[in-house]
């Protein structure tokens, strides 16, 4: 029974690290948007690029990244979605360009090769670097923090703002808050949801809000699905939001949208009342 469970585990992995190597080697993903917006007066600050695998696009890529970081190929994919990234920049030109959060796994921050690769195509790029932003996230947990400060901080160096994603998920992470510099803390869904009926979640919210400010650094609130939800974030502190309320991930591009057309700036503004932190229409 070992031997044969033993057999399946290998066949598993062997057929993930393929279809991890031709993604990567294809380009065989797709970047959707979603928007995150000011709470005090609605204003669309960034949007966040999320992959979508070309061979699975309606399921969630959480499984093929963390299969990606357990076969070391995470790297290698992040710097693939940074690099499809510029390129779409690049066509867009700096005049029309909105600031997109790219995301970048922990592990990716330890690996010397991909760093040099950032800071290459962050000097090839100089004049599109203040219209990206990177989002580190939790799913593969950061062993080396000090390593991993000093590579944010070339990073940040660079003149390219960084988050710490996921916050309050898991157990190190205020210890990441304490040991690497960021600029913003994005607040985990499951915080979000629960504040409007927990105690515990919602004092959670309002903890980190104070703390963050105390720090200078920016918080947002993932997961915001509703008006209820972005008035309690809004009450709390949280400074951003990001959720359905504010629009759904879309393919198409942001500057591409009837609003980004019109508007008189690179950054779009969804119609806000502010004495209530809601979106007053679509």
């Amino acid at each position: 029974s070992l031997s044969e469970g033993c057999k399946e585990m290998l066949s598993e992995s062997m057929a993930w690290q393929q279809r991890i190597k031709r993604t990567i080697a294809e380009d065989a993903f797709t970047l959707v948007y979603q928007p995150i917006v000011d709470f005090a007066d609605g204003q669309i600050l960034h949007y966040e690029a999320l992959t979508r695998l070309n061979d699975d696009p309606e399921a969630s890529p959480y499984k093929f990244i963390t299969m990606a970081e357990q076969l070391g190929k995470i790297a290698e994919f992040d710097l693939a979605v940074m690099e499809r990234v510029f390129k779409i920049l690049r066509q867009v030109g700096p005049a029309r360009a909105i600031p997109i959060a790219i995301n970048i796994s922990g592990r990716s921050l330890s690996t010397p090769d991909y760093v040099h690769a950032v800071t290459s195509l962050l000097d090839l790029n100089s004049d599109l670097k203040e219209f990206v932003l990177f989002e580190v996230t939790e799913s593969s947990k950061i062993v080396d923090l000090q390593s991993a400060n000093e590579t944010l901080k070339v990073f940040r160096g660079l003149g390219v703002p960084v988050c710490l994603d996921d916050f309050g998920v898991g157990t190190a992470a205020f210890e990441y808050l304490r040991c690497m510099q960021v600029d913003f803390v994005k607040i985990d869904g499951s915080f979000v949801r629960e504040a409007s009926h927990s105690k515990f979640c919602g004092a959670f919210v309002k903890s980190i809000s104070a703390l963050c400010k105390e720090l200078g650094i920016q918080t947002i609130a993932e997961f915001v699905e509703d008006v209820a939800a972005a008035r309690l974030m809004r009450t709390a502190g949280v400074d951003q939001g990001q959720g359905w309320h504010f629009g759904k991930p879309s393919r198409e591009l942001p500057w591409e949208t009837e609003a980004a057309k019109a508007a008189a700036k690179p950054r779009d503004r969804v119609n806000w009342d502010p004495t209530v932190g809601r979106r007053t229409s679509a």
